[in-house]
């Protein structure tokens, strides 16, 4: 799926200021904190974005057709505002020619600041069989979580008192090997995307702005849903946005609104630079420049790469309390009401 550049990890103390520090969080008091915390519910994830999404999803497969059409589906669902963009390209493989769509949706695409939140909708090739793998944590979860927070905060997104950032949301496809992870067998999706984003009046291009220099910061999430997970801080340009999240897991868990919660297991647990690079769909953008934040478990989970990576892979507890810092941080970013 990726290869970890860097085997062993060395960790420094950064002492240089982020670029991108410039945004500015509008923190939630004490008592809107737990009331956006309270208002958060995985129910309706589990019942209905995710099981449409938990099957096989390898390019070229009915199945993998099924969920591209689910995901376009529940974001033209979001409304007339948000414009849902098809990056569909083919390319060669050591499988042969395959074909496959970047799903893209963005809120107010006239507005040329965008904070991006993304995820891959495909699935690897185990065992020699396409039918396999559900990759839940790797990455159906991330892609649910993705459009039940867009549904869930969209007519706060579009009343948002930031008007001048918006949001855009981008589903990758291709991001597994086929056969062996290389730079050509890999990331097909991120790849076709940044390039195509880059060119001048390219995708999502808006006034003299690329659709890359319109990216505020992209997020990426990868191999979420498991019990006990830890991220951590590989890009120094995003640190303010790493803290934000480790300042929210920890607002919350003062308020007892984490469950299962410890200071032992934090999911956000130091801000200290990682010295180390996993290869994913970020890694296109960041060579354009696009501030990137990694949201992978790192260590990654024991299901990776396995058929274990199922339903029962999925940790409930953990899900919800990643869902109630993610819609706190979304607040926050984007001053919503």
């Amino acid at each position: 799926m990726r290869l970890l550049v860097v085997c062993i990890i060395v960790t420094v103390v950064c002492l240089v200021e982020s670029t991108n520090s410039k945004h500015r969080f509008k923190q939630l008091t004490s008592r809107r904190t737990r009331s956006v915390a309270e208002c958060s519910d995985i129910e309706p994830l589990f019942k209905y974005d995710l099981p449409p999404i938990l099957k096989p999803r390898v390019p070229g497969t009915p199945s993998h057709a099924e969920v591209k059409q689910y995901i376009i589906t529940r974001l033209e669902q979001l409304g007339p505002r948000w414009k849902v963009t098809l990056d569909s390209f083919s390319s060669q493989t050591p499988l042969g020619e395959k074909s496959f769509t970047n799903i893209v949706a963005t809120l107010d695409p006239h507005i040329d600041r965008r904070l991006v939140l993304s995820a891959h909708y495909d699935t690897k090739i185990i065992d020699g069989s396409t039918t396999k793998f559900l990759g839940a944590t790797d990455s159906a979860l991330p892609c649910a979580l993705l459009l039940d927070m867009a549904h869930a905060l969209n007519t706060k997104l579009q009343a948002r008192k930031l008007e001048e950032i918006s949001l855009q949301l981008i589903f990758f496809d291709g991001e597994e090997a086929f056969v062996r992870w290389t730079n050509q067998d890999s990331i097909y999706g991120s790849r076709h995307l940044a390039e195509e984003m880059a060119k001048d009046n390219g995708l999502l291009s808006i006034g003299a702005k690329t659709g890359i220099k319109a990216m505020e910061a992209m997020v990426l999430l990868d191999l979420i849903g498991a019990k006990l997970p830890a991220f951590q801080n590989f890009f120094d340009e995003t640190r303010p946005l790493y803290e934000q999240l480790a300042k929210i897991e920890e607002r919350l868990h003062k308020v007892d609104h984490l469950e299962g919660h410890s200071k032992s297991n934090i999911y956000f647990p130091s801000p200290t630079l990682q010295y180390g690079r996993i290869e994913d769909d970020h890694i296109p953008f960041l060579k354009k420049g696009v501030p990137i934040l990694h949201l992978i478990a790192y260590p990654f989970p024991s299901v990776w790469h396995k058929a274990s990576d199922n339903l029962s892979a999925l940790d409930k507890p953990t899900i919800s309390n990643l869902r109630k810092i993610f819609i706190v941080f979304l607040h926050e970013y984007f001053y919503l009401k």
